[in-house]
């Protein structure tokens, strides 16, 4: 199974300047979480990493400071998301018929998750992985 990871966002939400994927998460940045997740799932074959153009450079670092089993391909992002997410699909190596694409900014994310949306592509033509809302939501 491909995954691609976008990681070509500002974080300009959070207000701190820099791509939250940089941020440090108990010592380490929230990218490096989110590539060890993604390097223990046995369904992924092959890594793509969608990054922004001024952070080649520290993905590069991040990659090389917390190896994993596979290598990791660097695609540039686009300005969007979609941008993003299409420069990665078409930077897919040939042989890919099936992908998974991951938000790096979501570093919880387990091997587990992962292996099983990746099983369950095999029987379904798309995905998610979502939880059950628990909280009331209230339209005002």
């Amino acid at each position: 199974m491909h995954l691609l990871i976008a990681a070509a966002g500002r974080g300009s939400r959070m207000g701190q300047g820099v791509n939250k994927v940089f941020l440090p998460l108990l010592g380490k940045p929230i990218l490096a979480w989110t590539l060890a997740a993604v390097q223990q799932a046995k369904s992924i074959t092959w890594i793509g990493l969608l990054h922004g153009a001024e952070d080649y450079e520290p993905c590069q670092r991040i990659i090389a400071t917390y190896p994993g089993r596979l290598p990791v391909t660097l695609i540039p992002g686009g300005t969007t998301r979609q941008a993003s997410v299409r420069a990665g699909l078409e930077a897919l190596p040939q042989e890919a018929t099936q992908v998974l694409i991951h938000d790096a900014a979501r570093c919880l994310v387990t091997p587990a998750l992962i292996d099983r949306c990746a099983e369950a592509l095999f029987e379904h033509p798309g995905v998610i992985a979502a939880l059950p809302v628990k909280d009331t939501i209230k339209a005002i």
